[in-house]
């Protein structure tokens, strides 16, 4: 046994460094769905609703501590989405029909300081409404996508570490362990876009779970909308058409957004 172990060895320092460390993130991904497969990690799931009395009663409704007692607090609710981006490990993709709530941008742009890998996508008209931050996120060197002029990018969700993205991302940093372990996957969705009327004036609401089958599914949705979609930087806010969209219009042919659906 002791020879044999000295064979793997002397054949593994002969391996080039890529080779090895390649195989070690193989056999550490293998060992980790072994590990999902035998322990079967319990889902967190969360609902944060929203509704009309934050601005209606703005007496009892107004945050005023860390434990707000106040059963209509806004902002505690908003805290408590803000608390699972904060909670990211690797990366964080969103997409957005609009974002202008200043506390969603404050966690977007903290995450993306301390490291985490932030993608954006959104709605090609949005982006132009009063308050939109996209613009600022954008130049602040967030990879962000928008959905062509004919399209509505009306989705509202959030990934939050997912499997997929943290395994692609340790591939291209080519490390030599996942960091699929210490992490926890999330998904966000809902009817909530991240802005102050949503969060203060509107009924809404967002689920949360870090259901393994359902972030997958999602992720597969990101990363089609990311591969199709056209790239939005700065030079593009100044070639986009901003007519206004017909969101009533039937049958509307989608020229710009021609791909296979096999």
């Amino acid at each position: 046994m002791f020879a044999f172990c000295i064979r793997v060895s002397v054949l593994l320092k002969r391996l080039p460094r890529t080779c090895l460390s390649q195989l070690i993130r193989c056999l550490e991904y293998g060992l980790y769905r072994f590990w999902l497969l035998v322990y079967n990690e319990p889902d967190d799931t969360d609902v944060v609703l929203f509704n009309e009395l934050p601005l209606r009663h703005r007496q009892i409704s107004r945050h005023i501590s860390h434990n707000c007692p106040k059963p209509f607090c806004e902002m505690c609710r908003v805290e408590r989405i803000v608390m699972y981006m904060d909670r990211a490990k690797v990366s964080i993709d969103i997409a957005m029909l609009t974002i202008s709530h200043s506390s969603f941008y404050s966690a977007i742009n903290a995450a993306r300081l301390r490291g985490i890998q932030v993608r954006l996508i959104t709605d090609s008209q949005m982006i132009f409404a009063q308050g939109s931050v996209v613009k600022q996120l954008v130049a602040a060197g967030i990879p962000a996508r928008r959905s062509p002029p004919d399209v509505i990018l009306h989705n509202k969700f959030c990934i939050i570490d997912g499997e997929q993205r943290v395994f692609e991302l340790d591939q291209q940093q080519r490390r030599w362990h996942h960091r699929l372990w210490y992490r926890r996957g999330y998904v966000l969705n809902g009817s909530l876009n991240w802005t102050k009327l949503g969060t203060g004036n509107n009924f809404e609401n967002v689920v949360i779970t870090s259901n393994r089958v359902i972030i997958a599914l999602y992720e597969n949705l990101y990363n089609d909308m990311w591969k199709h979609f056209p790239v939005l930087d700065l030079e593009a806010f100044d070639s986009i058409p901003t007519t206004p969209f017909d969101f009533e219009q039937k049958d509307l042919p989608c020229k710009q957004f021609d791909r296979s659906l096999n």
